[in-house]
């Protein structure tokens, strides 16, 4: 392996920068490390499959933001971090070069997170790495207004994330944009129009307080509608309406300029334009 570092160095750049050889040298025959790389095989048996999601992903974020970073050559290096938190969700570094740490991303039964409650252990199903992925890529694009917001300029931020990541990865992807069971994205869309109307009589939208935050978009195991469903009405359902809603408004406006369209933060606008209706 000593001999093979140089070739390793032009291959592989960005590993190089912070260690040097004799560095890497122990840290590619940690034994926890090994077993992580042996799990992230596993976990991601096709690696072929893997790049052309991936690639695919990219042809459409090229076609939906023209110019700028998205036309420069971007090498993606999926790889396994050490869990190190740095790197989740997927860390994007500059125009270049993407990561993807596969260790994040081992199942929610793994031991590595055996500590962690089990909602926030489901989200490290292997199939939300690469919609994790494009959605970090959107959040980037994305603007909050600057000074004070309100729920409902959360839902909308989120909203756009969200389609963003489903436009560069196709209509299928959609329940993988969101860290939600079968049964849980089952009850979200047979329930949408009860989801939004409590929203509506409960005067929501416009809230400023940290407690709406809390409630509808920070993750949690369930969201707290004070209602006797609760439980079955998963974590972050504000930002799963703010997707329905700026999907309403896509498809209403399918001549939308995406890099101008995040750029919006105007979210009563984009509301009364959404025709929004569950």
């Amino acid at each position: 392996m000593a001999a093979q570092i140089p070739e390793l160095q032009k291959t592989y750049a960005p590993f190089f920068e912070s260690l040097t050889p004799e560095q890497f040298l122990r840290l590619i025959n940690d034994p926890e490390l090994r077993g992580l790389h042996e799990d992230a095989l596993l976990a991601f048996p096709d690696s072929a499959a893997l790049g052309q999601q991936i690639r695919s992903g990219y042809a459409r974020y090229r076609t939906l933001l023209p110019g700028g970073a998205s036309e420069h050559t971007v090498r993606i290096y999926p790889f396994v971090s050490f869990l190190d938190p740095a790197f989740y969700p997927p860390l994007v570094v500059d125009s270049s070069y993407v990561f993807l740490a596969l260790d994040h991303y081992l199942g929610a039964d793994h031991p590595a997170y055996a500590a962690d409650p089990a909602y926030l252990a489901y989200q490290r199903e292997p199939r939300f790495a690469v919609p994790s992925l494009f959605q970090q890529l959107a959040a980037a694009q994305a603007k909050l207004p600057e000074n004070s917001y309100t729920l409902l300029d959360q839902m909308i931020y989120w909203g756009k994330i969200a389609c963003f990541g489903e436009a560069c990865l196709g209509e299928t992807a959609a329940p993988d944009l969101f860290p939600y069971t079968p049964e849980q994205w089952k009850f979200c869309m047979e329930h949408e129009a009860d989801l939004w109307k409590y929203f509506i009589q409960s005067r929501l939208l416009y809230e400023t307080s940290l407690d709406a935050e809390r409630r509808f978009i920070q993750p949690a195991p369930f969201s707290k509608l004070q209602t006797p469903y609760d439980q079955q009405i998963p974590g972050t359902i504000g930002r799963w309406l703010g997707y329905r809603l700026v999907r309403s408004y896509l498809e209403d406006h399918p001549e939308t300029d995406w890099r101008t369209f995040m750029a919006n933060t105007d979210s009563r606008q984009i509301l009364a334009e959404s025709g929004y209706r569950p």
